[in-house]
């Protein structure tokens, strides 16, 4: 009886969910027609045709889309560079060569993993519907059979969230309908139960429905380390026969959940299409007037006298007999303000990239003019700013969670190095190093610590005393931090301090050296004859 109270229960919040799901799907239909419309199924009805879409008749909207998506995900997890980093709360890890090495050891491990389990494949998917839709999860689970990981993008008519009192989300829920020989993949045939595992044997293609929940868990208890006292539960339900399979317990939320705009009482985010709906309305618009006039243009309609009727030849070469050189064929007049259309769609076109940010992500492929280096990090720094929140919210909900789940099963199945001694309490935080979090980062330094080093260097052209007063040390760590530099490219503050000592006592012994000699030229000037280098004379000298 308790067992089936849960699944009513568990299952009446996953409903709960979907009717709230159900009052953003024709939103999210309408911005993935004019954007991209593979994600205007949300029902499993997938039609090729859908990908002309009948309100389209201008492609920048879409084009703007996918360098939207492709920028997002080239400048922030591209598989090609290391884009996320072991970093220790309140410690240099440039100390000592034993947190360098564990931590760049664990990078290799991490960057490896994503490579091995193809995190790619999902990520991608996740920056495109992000565009039209706004929200986009990717859930990671521990491969049991295989002692690896498994990441899965949700296609957003395949799950439902849900949220707490401060907007955060706590609820994720899938309903899918599986063949029955994939439900071996996911359960034992204990955990199927004798009715399903029957179904599995008998029926192997024909399809069952599965729905998964993860709601909070009234009877969390911290350190409890049973999975019916953790601080999530993952319920597995079997709607055929109304029973749940297993339960799943989580002291993380397991579901990496991006919204691209949240506001205080939506529980999805709002995306990029749907804040440019109206101009990328108007831009279609403004497309299919242009083109119809264009049509009319090169073929116009004609006045035909009543008597040619039936008998009228408008081809090339065709000819037409009448009897009157008054009655004839005609185009009838049509007036149309051709640049004013074109400046139009050119418009709203601009306007629709100024949403989509593409001028950013295109910012060398649009540049007309020669740039200098300079300019062009002035310019990645202005627009990184814009998008400092965008992207901030972005490495915190979602790119942060699927690298701390990555790592906690890598260490669960004992996959992750040893730490050393001196940091083996110490908690870390997870720094993202792709470019756009880079460019935040140094025009933060920009503002605060170069600027005014620049401004003091116009100074010392009249006294080079005031350089005396900047740490230029500590200034190069701050830009190796703001850069993200590898560890192993900044030395070691022990061996930067031996370096200065040995260059110290080499310049030392060449001055004394450069002494000793001018000494043996006067007197060697002056008649004396100059001793002998180690004689008891010159080590009297």
């Amino acid at each position: 009886m308790a067992e089936i109270d849960t699944y009513r229960r568990v299952k009446q919040a996953f409903d709960k969910q979907k009717e709230v799901r159900q009052t953003y799907e024709e939103l999210w239909r309408e911005c993935s027609e004019l954007v991209m419309p593979e994600y205007m199924d949300l029902e499993g009805n997938w039609d090729p045709e859908k990908l002309i879409g009948d309100n389209v008749y201008d492609g920048s909207a879409r084009l703007a889309a996918q360098i939207a998506s492709a920028g997002m995900f080239g400048y922030s997890c591209n598989p090609a560079d290391e884009w996320a980093s072991i970093a220790l709360s309140g410690k240099n890890p440039y100390d000592t060569s034993a947190v360098r090495d564990w931590i760049t050891d664990m990078n290799t491990l991490l960057m490896a993993t994503f490579e091995k389990y193809d995190i790619y494949r999902h990520l991608i998917p996740a920056f495109n519907s992000i565009v039209p839709i706004g929200t986009a999860t990717i859930t990671v689970e521990e491969d049991f059979k295989n002692n690896g990981i498994r990441y899965r993008f949700w296609h957003p008519g395949d799950y439902v969230i849900g949220t707490d009192a401060y907007n955060l989300v706590n609820q994720f829920g899938t309903e899918v309908e599986y063949e029955n020989h994939q439900l071996l993949d996911m359960y034992t045939p204990e955990e199927l139960g004798s009715d399903l595992a029957d179904r599995v044997e008998t029926n192997p293609w024909s399809k069952t429905t599965i729905t998964y929940m993860i709601i909070p868990n009234t009877l969390y208890e911290k350190d409890n380390p049973f999975t019916n006292r953790m601080k999530f539960s993952g319920y597995h339900l079997s709607p055929l026969d109304q029973r749940i399979i297993k339960v799943d317990g989580f002291n993380e939320f397991p579901a990496a959940v991006w919204r691209w705009s949240v506001q205080g009482r939506l529980t999805y985010g709002i995306g990029m299409a749907a804040k440019a709906l109206p101009d990328i309305y108007i831009l279609n618009q403004s497309a299919r007037t242009r083109i119809e006039a264009e049509q009319k243009m090169a073929d116009p309609p004609v006045n035909i006298p009543a008597e040619m009727m039936d008998d009228y030849h408008l081809g090339p070469g065709g000819k037409n007999f009448y009897r009157s050189p008054d009655r004839h064929i005609f185009p009838v007049g049509t007036r149309y303000d051709y640049p004013a259309a074109i400046d139009a769609v050119n418009r709203y076109t601009d306007l629709v990239n100024r949403h989509m940010y593409t001028d950013f992500f295109m910012l060398l492929g649009q540049s007309t003019t020669r740039r200098t280096a300079q300019e062009v990090m002035e310019i990645q720094q202005e627009k990184a700013a814009m998008l400092g929140p965008i992207v901030s919210f972005m490495n915190k909900s979602f790119l942060d969670p699927l690298v701390r789940e990555t790592l906690r099963i890598l260490g669960k199945q004992g996959k992750l190095p040893q730490p050393p001694k001196e940091i083996m309490n110490e908690e870390y935080d997870i720094a993202f190093l792709g470019p756009l979090t880079i460019a935040q980062k140094f025009a933060q330094l920009q503002k605060r610590v170069l600027d005014p080093i620049n401004t003091a260097l116009q100074y010392a052209q009249v006294d080079q005393g005031v350089l005396d007063n900047f740490d230029f040390d500590t200034t190069t760590r701050l830009l190796g931090k703001a850069f993200a530099l590898p560890y192993g490219i900044l030395r070691e503050e022990g061996d930067v301090a031996q370096i200065r000592q040995q260059r110290a006592e080499a310049q030392q012994a060449a001055m004394e050296a450069e002494a000793a000699k001018e000494e043996r030229e006067l007197m060697m000037k002056y008649g004396q004859q100059a001793p002998e280098e180690g004689s008891p004379m010159g080590a009297m000298q």
